[in-house]
């Protein structure tokens, strides 16, 4: 199978996708999926976090972290890792 297309003797495409494009656009919707679940990890885990040091302050230190520790991670923004 060829990476590409072929055009028709006129020189177009037909609106035909080559096949190398197709593969990269469904790559890179495979990693931009992967970013936004990250994303929403690292919120899920921040939210998780800030109860924890409300409800169970003492909890923290189970997790390997200091209380500061634990406050400078609530305070990031999800995109930082």
């Amino acid at each position: 199978m060829a990476s590409t297309f072929a055009p028709d003797s006129d020189g177009t495409a037909n609106g035909r996708v080559p096949v190398s494009f197709a593969s990269g656009l469904s790559l890179s919707l495979a990693r931009l999926r992967r970013q936004v679940d990250a994303w929403e990890e690292r919120k899920r885990f921040r939210l998780r976090l800030r109860d924890m040091l409300v409800t169970a302050p003492h909890l923290i230190d189970d997790v390997g972290l200091s209380n500061e520790q634990a406050e400078a991670e609530i305070m990031k923004p999800f995109w930082r890792d």
